[in-house]
């Protein structure tokens, strides 16, 4: 475990680092130290265009985990659709085939559709986080 770092807004000890991969470990305690520490970078360029790039980084990386949400999805339906068709034709229906990719197909697209949902609401508020520094 991280040893614990007075935060750079409060001074409270916390091991909360809000950007991980940035150049520079910033430990900020809360939500409301987070805020007032956007609104003070905005006076140090250096430091707001390390931060800019870290996330623009980040949404990119982000709107690539979401296409592959969306691509999983697509998967997933054609392999419930594959599985409703075996699990008519007469060749399969005794060996449940069928039924087995249907339910695999289920399950892709669900997981598929939920990291969507969630890469998306992600993406939103890194862009607001973003736009509120810039």
């Amino acid at each position: 475990m991280a040893e614990a770092q007075p935060c750079i807004i409060c001074g409270k000890l916390t091991t909360r680092v809000p950007f991980e991969n940035a150049l520079v470990e910033t430990y900020i305690c809360s939500r409301r130290c987070e805020l007032k520490y956007f609104e003070s970078v905005s006076y140090r360029k250096e430091e707001q265009q390390i931060l800019l790039c870290y996330l623009n980084k980040t949404i990119a990386k982000t709107k690539k985990y979401n296409q592959i949400g969306w691509v999983s999805a697509a998967i997933g339906i054609v392999w419930t659709a594959l599985g409703a068709v075996l699990a008519h034709i007469s060749v399969t229906k005794d060996l449940e085939l069928g039924a087995l990719i249907f339910l695999t197909g289920v399950f892709v697209t669900t997981c598929g559709a939920l990291s969507t949902s969630y890469f998306d609401d992600r993406k939103k508020k890194l862009a607001e986080t973003r736009r509120k520094l810039a």
